[in-house]
């Protein structure tokens, strides 16, 4: 998958016209239903070809294809725990007598 220098998505060695590289990544990152741009199912069949994370993908319109791969989730952060207050230890009265 690579652009033009108009930033016309070629896919696999050809020319989809009309499309946009920003209308397609637009459409990927809005909340939006209406019609997607020229060329946005080639853009979803590369990303998926590439093993993009489905985690980017903000559109909650979209219906992806399990080929998309899913961002792997991170680990939970562990919850922080303060270390424990030590006891003081005591000594006996040391003092120097002058």
């Amino acid at each position: 998958m690579h652009w033009t220098p108009k930033g016309e998505l070629i896919y696999k060695g050809k020319n989809v016209k009309n499309s946009n590289v920003l209308d397609l990544i637009k459409s990927l990152q809005t909340s939006s239903n209406k019609a997607h741009p020229p060329g946005f199912d080639m853009f979803l069949q590369g990303l998926s070809e590439i093993n993009f994370p489905k985690s980017f993908i903000k559109n909650p319109f979209l219906e992806l294809d399990s080929e998309i791969k899913k961002e792997e989730i991170s680990p939970k952060r562990r919850k922080h725990t303060n270390a424990k207050s030590s006891e003081w230890l005591s000594f006996p009265n040391t003092r120097r007598k002058k």
